[in-house]
Formats: structure tokens, sequence, C-alpha cells
């Protein structure tokens, strides 16, 4: 924001004191600022897909963190952490890095193990306008794409 003076920048502070002058003309102007907000927010939240859950979070300005967990069964997890840049044109991260482990859980619901399965895994993840986004993970044998729907806010 800024204000103008008779056609000239006058101030950049969003408050100012003035004493009239009915010959000049005082304008605030509105400006907007493309790096406002991170464009990831708009996508932050819990999402869902059969038995996988995503759980997409921040991790700074265009870029996300994303965990991806798959129950196996009551004691078992497959679990992938992908860390990647939003592409604020596509709403695509393409990312590269990628950790898929196996957890085993005792019967107190603590981590009894935990191996990696690989490290380096790339994919994309693609945000559409309906608050769902499309997995697409590289590796072979990993399957069809899948589809997650985000999860109501609950308070």
């Amino acid at each position: 924001m800024r204000w103008t003076k008779s056609g000239e920048d006058f101030s950049t502070e969003p408050q100012v004191t003035l004493l009239l002058d009915e010959s000049a003309e005082y304008v605030a102007v509105f400006e907007e600022d493309p790096d406002w907000q991170n464009p990831v927010l708009n996508f932050v939240g819990d999402y869902q897909c059969g038995r996988a859950h995503a759980a997409v979070r921040s991790a700074g300005f265009e870029d996300a963190w994303i965990t991806i967990q798959w129950g196996g069964s009551a004691w078992e997890l497959t679990q992938w952490d992908i860390f990647g840049t939003l592409d604020t044109d596509t709403r695509t991260i393409a990312y590269s890095g990628c950790t898929k482990s196996n957890l085993v859980y005792d019967e107190n619901g603590e981590v009894k193990s935990q191996e990696p399965e690989y490290e380096g895994g790339t994919g994309t993840i693609v945000f559409r306008d309906d608050g769902t986004f499309t997995w697409h993970e590289d590796p072979p044998g990993s399957g069809e794409d899948m589809v997650f729907e985000r999860l109501p806010f609950a308070y």
C-alpha cells in the first residue's frame, strides 16, 4: 500500500496525518503483492483414498511435506514421506527423494519396527479444483494412480 499526492508518491505508511490542501489530491493505492500467501496453504489438510490416508503440510513458501499411510492390518502400516515444491501454474508437486517404510506396531500402539523399503522414490501429486489430488508414484509395480479426497475439518 502507498499514498500519492497529486499523482506523486507521498508515503508507504498504512496511516498518514495530513494537513488538508484543497489543491492536492490524496489517493490510497492498494497493490496486490504476489508473495503475500504461501500457495501450499490452499491444499493443507487431511485426505483419504480407501485405506490410505494423506496429510499435506506446509514446509516453507511453495514447499510441502506429504505423508501417505496405507494400513495393511491393525499392526502394520506402509508410509511414504514426500517433500516437494508446488508448481503454482500446474498445481503439481513433482518430487524425488521419497522414502517408503514399513512400520509394525505393538499392542500398545508404539512402533516396534520401522524398515525402509526404498529411498529416492519419485512421482507427482496434482491438486484439483474439486478438493482432490491425484498421486502418481513412478517406480514400476507401484499400481494405479490414486485419487485422494479432502476430509472435512474436525474441530
